[in-house]
């Protein structure tokens, strides 16, 4: 039965309509406050007593059936009480508003035969009518979820069809509101709780005091009389409704208040200023030329115009950010600069990184006190094949006085010069981001994380993701990284497109670095993606090596055949004898090293090199690092160089048990490696013999003859100048004709010959000259008196001493 309009006519007071109307209001109220009063019991106890009473009522209106007019209301204990005693509705104050039953109405038969009294009647039951409906409404929002079912069936059997009718139709929404704004204040004591009001006022005093206004500001202080915020209810449901339609998105508590379970009914509080209304007040302003409600469209005025009001600064710099007129701020408007999902460009000139703001939180805590602004920002890695965001926390530390946009920590897209120009930049290294993490690779790098000997010098470094962050787990904390509940707006949730292929927007906001392993400081760093570029190698090199041609034939051929992964048989134990290990003997200065070297740049593949330094001698500690060695070569393609293996390849003895652990260590990893193994040592006498089966190739270098040293000398004196500043084929022969006439008696290695020439070319820079026979002569002077003190304290040249210990044959050991 649909309620009647206080500006509808009953009609003729006497007719039977009229009479009709009366009484089925008067059964509907009956019907209605029986249910009121049943709703309020379920809030008073316990559940299981309530339960318990319910049963209880259920029972006893069955065997006596309905109750209405002075007969007395079913209570939830069965009991009948009285329709003019005074009865609570809310548990915790005593009600004096509805101490009279909204049905009793004394005078009803002579209100039958009184037109005007009739007419008077009908409108006071309505009234009643719509109040205990509201109050229904209340209590049935107030009460547990899993309890809102019970209020269907608590009405008495006569009243069952009419509530039927009438329920559908009670609209809970309020009809006529208070356009005005409410103030109040309101103290938090030392244990957390609340008060509004005076002791002396019930919660139904408050509650009717305050409620039908569309707005109500509560200014908040602590227990010792200090004001800290201002808490902004909103209490009208159709500027609620009009609000969910308008902000769509916004990831924070804010937004969870205002579209979340737990917003209870039609009232919703917001910490004033509100950061989500002034995020969305441009837009609220447009929404009131759309169709919506015109209630709610004038309450959204009195809200706008609370704002305007209430925090005129924030308007007026909202207005000028909103306008492009602002050129500098303040901290406390930082976070108008920020909404959600604002792109924002870091470092000097945006240069470093593009992120995108996930949420932010507020400024002022709940004593009132300027904090730091805190932002939840991603940007996007590449991590096991598939982009990710990847999330941390931005903090921007309180300051004095007004900032340059373009001079703050975070500058945003839209106020970053030349953002055209930038944003290109920055996707084209997105894609050289990609580019790099597609597969493990070798580049060169120009950067200064780590030292470098000579500006122009770069470092080798292999770039390795996956290891670089398993190495070094959390590149943020887990309590850095926000809740992701909220999602991402429409449409923009995906970072590549149906294809794989990943958006611009995905590549501006890549990862600006990437882990490497740095080969010659055996480091991992996180490096600048444009400081890294591939590596120029030397593919001349291993043709300009000096070696037997055999020894440089053989060592291609098996390299080649390993790296093309095609060996040809197989062990007979499963994961053993897969690799390749070749040992390179001889003495020094005759081209061990540069064997290994050359061979990788001929391959084009990464040169590992290691020494027993690295290594270390302690058997636990060289069984762990020997297999992260062996797996980092494996997994790099690497061509693993272990220069001067002596320690591990020295003779076991009984007497050293130190000694015979580091060898069985070796052996056995060794066995199972899977890559190229370069081993070199000047000592082979004291090589262990488990040794010579494991190895596939033996390389025996002899002392340089002096074709052999003419060929070395005639490559470094080639390259002297280079292309800046070259030497004429009339200088370049001069040297090399003094070199072969004045210093073949010294018998000069390979790696003293190199050091001559480097030597005499840091000389004659100094004195702004090209390298002449002088300088030549210095160098080779000033070793040649180290060599003869040392041959006249042994009594014999240094191959002389080793061939005498033992160490090395008078004779190149020939290939195994």
């Amino acid at each position: 039965m649909p309620a009647m309009s206080t500006r509808e006519s009953p009609g003729d007071p006497g007719s039977p309509l009229s009479q009709a109307k009366f009484l089925e209001l008067a059964g509907s109220l009956n019907g209605l406050h029986h249910t009121k009063l049943t709703a309020h019991s379920l809030q008073a106890g316990d559940d299981s007593h309530r339960a318990n009473n319910n049963d209880q009522a259920n029972d006893q209106q069955a065997n006596n059936g309905s109750h209405s007019g002075h007969d007395g209301a079913l209570l939830e204990n069965g009991d009948q009480t009285p329709m003019d005693m005074p009865r609570p509705l809310f548990p915790i104050a005593n009600s004096q508003q509805h101490s009279i039953p909204n049905h009793n109405i004394s005078h009803i038969d002579s209100a039958l035969q009184d037109p005007a009294t009739l007419l008077a009647c009908v409108h006071e039951l309505q009234q009643k009518l719509e109040s205990t409906t509201r109050e229904l409404h209340y209590a049935k929002q107030r009460s547990p979820k899993d309890r809102i079912g019970i209020f269907e069936n608590v009405t008495d059997n006569a009243n069952e069809p009419i509530m039927q009718s009438l329920m559908p139709q009670i609209n809970i929404r309020r009809s006529q509101w208070n356009n005005e704004i409410k103030r109040w204040k309101r103290v938090t004591n030392g244990y957390g709780s609340t008060k509004i009001y005076k002791a002396s006022e019930n919660i139904e005093d408050v509650r009717a005091r305050s409620s039908g206004y569309v707005l109500t500001v509560y200014d908040e202080y602590d227990h010792e009389g200090n004001r800290t915020h201002v808490s902004l209810e909103i209490n009208s449901a159709p500027l609620l409704e009009l609000l969910r339609r308008v902000i769509t998105y916004y990831p924070g508590d804010e937004f969870d208040t205002l579209r979340g379970l737990e917003a209870t009914g039609d009232t919703v509080t917001f910490t004033d200023p509100s950061m989500i209304l002034f995020t969305y007040r441009k837009e609220l302003q447009k929404s009131l030329d759309n169709d919506h409600p015109e209630s709610a469209k004038e309450h959204l005025r009195m809200l706008l115009d609370y704002m305007q009001t209430e925090h005129p600064k924030f308007s007026s710099k909202l207005q000028e950010i909103e306008e492009g007129r602002c050129q500098k701020i303040g901290f406390n408007y930082l976070w108008f600069l920020y909404p959600p999902n604002t792109p924002v460009y870091v470092g000097k000139g945006g240069i470093d990184r593009q992120m995108v703001v996930y949420s932010r939180a507020s400024t002022i805590n709940q004593k009132g006190l300027s904090v730091p602004l805190r932002l939840q920002c991603w940007d996007v890695d590449y991590e096991q094949r598939v982009f990710k965001r990847i999330f941390c926390t931005w903090i921007i530390e309180p300051f004095l006085g007004e900032k340059n946009l373009e001079d703050l920590e975070l500058v945003p897209q839209h106020y970053m010069p030349n953002a055209a120009d930038l944003r290109s930049k920055l996707i084209s290294r997105g894609r050289r981001y990609y580019e790099l993490n597609q597969t493990v690779c070798l580049q060169e790098y120009y950067g200064d994380e780590f030292p470098r000997g000579f500006k122009d010098e770069p470092v080798r470094v292999v770039v390795d993701e996956e290891t670089y962050w398993r190495k070094n787990p959390a590149r943020y904390s887990k309590d850095d990284l926000p809740s992701q509940d909220f999602g991402f707006p429409e449409g923009e949730e995906a970072l590549v497109d149906e294809t794989g292929q990943p958006f611009d927007d995905t590549f501006a906001r890549c990862f600006p670095r990437v882990g490497v392993y740095s080969m010659r400081d055996k480091s991992w760093s996180l490096v600048k993606v444009d400081d890294l570029k591939p590596v120029n190698f030397r593919e001349k090199a291993f043709r300009r090596l000096v070696i037997k041609d055999e020894y440089k034939k053989m060592i291609k051929a098996m390299v080649q055949a390993y790296m093309l992964e095609q060996p040809g048989f197989s062990d007979l134990v499963s994961g053993k004898g897969r690799g390749l290990t070749v040992l390179i003997h001889g003495p020094p200065g005759t081209g061990k090293t540069l064997t290994a070297e050359c061979i990788a740049e001929h391959q084009k593949r990464p040169l590992y090199a290691i020494s027993c330094g690295d290594l270390g001698t302690d058997p636990e500690r060289l069984e762990v690092k020997l297999k992260e060695v062996f797996n980092y070569a494996v997994a790099w393609k690497a061509i693993l160089l272990l220069d001067e293996a002596d320690i591990f390849l020295q003779e076991r003895s009984i007497d050293d048990v130190n000694q015979n652990a580091l060898v069985s260590i070796f052996l056995r990893e060794l066995e199972y490696y899977d890559g190229i193994l370069f081993m070199t040592t000047n000592r082979p006498g004291d090589l262990d013999e488990a040794f010579v089966s494991r190895i596939h190739i033996t390389v025996g270098l002899k002392q340089l003859d002096s074709d052999e040293r003419k060929k070395i000398w005639t490559i470094f004196i080639r390259d002297l100048g280079g292309e800046s500043d070259p030497y004429t084929d009339k200088e370049r022969h001069t040297l090399l004709n003094y070199a072969m006439q004045n210093f073949e008696g010294d018998r000069l290695i390979g790696r003293q010959i190199r050091n001559t020439i480097r030597i005499a070319l840091t000389l004659a820079q100094l004195s702004n000259t090209h390298v002449t026979t002088e300088h030549l002569e210095q160098v080779v002077r000033n070793g040649r008196e180290y060599s003869n003190y040392m041959a006249e304290l042994n009594k014999m040249g240094a191959e002389e001493y080793a061939i005498a210990l033992g160490r090395r044959a008078s004779v190149a050991a020939k290939q195994v």
